[in-house]
């Protein structure tokens, strides 16, 4: 068997899957829906991801589900608490740029950035948060999307060209062109200064809390991996507790547990620290419903893919999840079981066979053993 035109294997589109249960394996690339249905967390993480007076830092290794929780987070948020304006920053190149010596003022930049692309989406959204400001808020906002907007304030706001035309044509963008004022700060504002200020302007936007989501600092090491992250996190952590009313969500490798937890911010009391784990309930959770997800609700257990009345007594869900438990090593466990399921898809094509058969599994099985145990 071959994949189809799709893409989607011929086995698993002949057992009426429309999606690939296990594609996707790196959270960033998932489908919006996909990521909503499939999502497992327990009542402490649901918790702390939605609580609205706590910054926290997430903790799981690689792969371990860090990227598609700061996605869940950002999803419930913007979902159930529209009055919240949710910033992703995970562009770390600007300060990975600096490494070794990193500063608080390397963040400036690209912190600034990631808030001004957050607030464009939602305008382009919600028009009427902008066109409702008087002048002078609506001036203070085009300084700052002119300095912040890397591709232009055009090529931000261009999904919605009826509000593009409303700016361009207002006397506050014409004020600002001709102003010898272009700078939205003091030019010796710090981070907390201009977060402050943000802060206060967004009240003229109707947004009432500012929520930075921190991701994906372990894309842009340079050298030792572990030295460069904590140099790279080290100037926001030392002065966490100076950022109220701004509210921070971390979600970084737990290799940085201990660098964590010796930081200023946990020692003023300023965050929170949670891992993130995955016992096997809620990894056969998780699997149950990447296949309910992908077969638009026909298939719900590796169990129902199979031909012999032999696997009446084998549960192939526990299976598969202790093999990833198992073998996460440094890939987690989520992503250990995403790439298992794949090899799983590639193996029973290669046998040509419709549904799963004993003899196909357990050789299946002994390749899976076979292959992690020399990795």
């Amino acid at each position: 068997m071959t994949a189809d035109d799709s893409g989607l294997s011929l086995w698993l589109t002949v057992l009426g899957f429309a999606h690939n249960p296990f594609g996707h394996p790196r959270a960033e690339k998932s489908q919006d829906d996909m990521l909503q249905k499939t999502y497992v967390y327990d009542k402490t993480l649901e918790s702390l991801m939605r609580d609205p007076h706590k910054s926290v830092v997430f903790l799981a290794p690689f792969g371990g589900g860090k990227t598609a929780a700061r996605r869940y987070t950002s999803f419930w948020w913007e979902s159930e608490q529209p009055e919240t304006l949710v910033v992703i920053y995970k562009d770390f190149s600007t300060v990975a740029r600096a490494l070794p010596n990193c500063n608080l003022a390397d963040h400036i930049e690209p912190i600034m950035r990631s808030i001004a692309t957050a607030v464009a989406a939602r305008l382009t959204q919600e028009p009427e948060r902008y066109t409702q400001l008087i002048a002078p808020e609506q001036e203070w906002w085009l300084r700052f999307f002119r300095k912040y907007a890397i591709s232009g304030l055009h090529n931000l706001l261009k999904s919605n060209l009826l509000l593009l035309d409303f700016i361009e044509n207002s006397d506050a963008y014409q004020t600002v062109l001709a102003s010898e004022k272009q700078e939205p700060f003091a030019a010796t504002a710090s981070l907390s200064d201009r977060l402050t200020q943000i802060s206060a302007e967004l009240h003229q936007l109707r947004f009432y809390q500012l929520l930075i989501l921190v991701d994906e600092v372990d894309d842009h090491p340079q050298g030792d991996e572990l030295a460069d992250m904590q140099s790279m996190l080290n100037p926001l952590f030392s002065v966490m507790s100076i950022y109220n009313p701004t509210l921070w969500k971390f979600f970084v490798p737990d290799m940085l547990t201990t660098f964590i937890k010796g930081s200023a911010a946990r020692r003023k009391h300023a965050i929170k620290i949670l891992p993130i784990t995955w016992t096997k309930e809620n990894v056969k959770k998780f699997l149950k419903q990447r296949l309910d997800w992908a077969s638009e609700g026909e298939v719900t257990s590796l169990n129902e893919m199979t031909a012999d009345e032999s696997f009446a007594l084998v549960d192939l869900d526990e299976q598969l999840v202790e093999l990833a438990i198992r073998y996460q090593k440094e890939s987690g466990i989520p992503r250990t079981l995403l790439e298992m399921g794949e090899l799983l898809i590639k193996f029973t094509d290669e046998q040509d066979t419709k549904l799963l058969t004993k003899e196909v599994w357990d050789k299946y099985l002994v390749f899976v053993n076979e292959k992690y145990r020399q990795s």
